[in-house]
């Protein structure tokens, strides 16, 4: 062995012996990595005067990755470009490395050579004082550092103050506070903020990634499938069928067309999604009844709404009665098709008039105030619970208990039938 590998050999073990445990951190966290459609920028050098002002009054996410260990750092802002110019600014990373900073460190350390970017870009920059938990750039920024090791990041709180360091304090013994539990910690006792709080009840909950359908990139990220629901505007079972169907939806006519999944996904994948929908057929299908042997045709409708209607039966309900062999109401048969051999004339048949089973979420309601006046007549519980909660997907159990057991509900009585006679 040459003296100059010999060298090198045992530079590289002192290395090796020094930094194991960092080598063993690095290769075990995985890289992160913006959603799907970021722009990437491994020069950012060469590509500081578009990062300077391709972004100005855009919000969003960012994170810089170190080349040469891996090390990262998210941040989200109100307007990019300025935000990111900050970066290429000899004086404001000195400021900000005096505060604690350790990404304006690292920078001013390796240079910003040996950095990549990735921008994820929300939309239009909103007005400071609109920031708060649930805007999108915070909830995809907190995403992050909830679930990778940053390790340029110090805060692990997406909103709040950046940590002003003060070095003589935190050392060791030489914090007032070092080695004190209990009662005599200073963080005894201590309340967090409502924005902390707030946040760690918002990350709880279940992250769900919605993408653009039509160009395949990522549109935003929300918590919980309440959420996701107030986005569509659909019921939350709904929006929860919709995350585990990882399909093409459009929440109504015209609207614009996502793909929600419960994960981050490729291009790729997006890709195989799309690709895999079956557009819907926009043919009217004809449902028939028959008896329950199947031998005469009683009525028809000319298309699954009017049968829908008329049921108060679900369109996948209706779907299923066509496409098998159960009975409606136990005694009726329905098909899309009509049935060879039948009697299909319609000639002896009658008023179609079918006993249906009426569900209490479609009775009406009657609201009264509390010394009788009346107020308001709802044409469901499901309706009387919407306007009083403000909330299309509460639950009506609490509403028919209270009605059971003759209490107010909202400082208002609910009754199903009129109290006495008054105008509606």
């Amino acid at each position: 062995m040459s003296g100059a590998v010999y060298k090198w050999v045992i530079n590289l073990t002192y290395y090796v012996v020094a930094h194991w445990r960092e080598i063993i951190i690095c290769s075990l966290i995985p890289i992160a990595s913006l959603p799907t459609g970021a722009l990437e920028y491994s020069d950012v050098l060469v590509s500081e005067g578009t990062i300077r002002t391709l972004f100005t009054k855009k919000r969003g996410v960012y994170i810089w990755t170190n080349k040469r260990n891996g090390k990262q750092y998210v941040g989200s802002a109100l307007d990019l470009s300025s935000r990111l110019s900050d970066y290429f600014k000899d004086s404001y990373l000195k400021h900000q490395t005096s505060r604690g900073s350790a990404i304006s460190a690292a920078i001013l350390k390796y240079g910003l050579s040996e950095f990549s970017l990735q921008i994820t870009v929300l939309g239009p920059s909103p007005t400071r004082e609109s920031i708060s938990t649930s805007s999108d750039h915070i909830q995809l920024e907190q995403y992050f550092l909830d679930r990778y090791c940053l390790a340029y990041n110090i805060r692990r709180m997406a909103l709040g103050p950046a940590p002003t360091a003060n070095l003589d304090y935190n050392k060791s013994n030489t914090n007032p506070q070092f080695g004190k539990a209990g009662a005599d910690g200073a963080a005894w006792n201590h309340k967090h903020t409502p924005e902390q709080k707030a946040l760690w009840s918002l990350t709880r909950s279940t992250p769900i990634f919605v993408y653009d359908a039509c160009t395949l990139t990522f549109h935003s990220i929300v918590f919980g499938y309440e959420r996701l629901a107030s986005l569509l505007g659909v019921h939350v079972n709904t929006a929860r069928r919709v995350c585990k169907s990882s399909s093409v939806y459009a929440p109504g006519q015209g609207s614009a067309k996502y793909i929600v999944t419960l994960k981050e996904v490729s291009r790729e994948k997006l890709e195989a999604i799309k690709a895999n929908v079956t557009p819907k057929s926009t043919v009217k299908r004809v449902v028939h009844v028959y008896n329950k042997q199947k031998s005469v045709l009683l009525k028809t409708f000319s298309s699954v709404n009017e049968f829908m209607k008329f049921s108060k039966q679900s369109g996948s309900l209706v779907k299923q009665l066509c496409e098998s062999e159960s009975l409606w109401l136990d005694e009726y048969f329905i098909s899309y098709d009509l049935i060879p051999g039948a009697d299909n004339s319609l000639g002896s048949v009658g008023n179609f008039q079918p006993k249906l089973r009426e569900r209490k979420t479609s009775v009406p309601v009657y609201t009264y105030s509390a010394d009788g006046t009346f107020i308001k007549r709802y044409s469901s519980l499901r309706e009387c619970v919407k306007e009083l909660e403000g909330n299309r997907n509460t639950t009506t159990i609490t509403l028919m208990l209270r009605i059971e057991h003759k209490e107010l509900y909202h400082g208002l009585r609910v009754s199903y039938t009129q109290l006495f006679e008054h105008p509606i």
